[in-house]
């Protein structure tokens, strides 16, 4: 499992980074693997950063999990919009045991 503490902009060069860290831990066995993202500190998100996100999670649509937590009101909007749009198994939480809970509820360890 992955654990990201997002940046206040989540910008296409952030996003590059952090696929790249998680690339280094998933590698290409296509096992379910989760994400547990920290998004308390998140203030906006630009194209670029949604659509390198869109890129990997399409990707790994049927092997992936990501649980966020701690977003505000107008992120959640934009999480909950992403997850519709991209058809991925993601969902967020108000506090990281939730987001953890749900992990471990599709077999994800934490």
């Amino acid at each position: 499992m992955g654990f990201f503490r997002q940046s206040a902009a989540a910008s296409g060069t952030e996003a590059r980074r952090l696929i790249a860290e998680l690339n280094g831990l998933i590698g290409n066995d296509q096992q379910p693997f989760g994400v547990l993202v920290d998004a308390t500190a998140v203030r906006s998100s630009t194209a670029e950063w949604r659509g390198e996100w869109s890129v990997f999670l399409r990707a790994h649509r049927g092997d992936c999990f990501l649980s966020i937590f701690g977003a505000n009101a107008v992120i959640r909007v934009v999480i909950d919009m992403f997850a519709i749009g991209t058809r991925i198994r993601m969902k967020a939480h108000e506090r990281e045991g939730g987001a953890r809970a749900w992990l471990a509820k599709n077999g994800i360890g934490t």
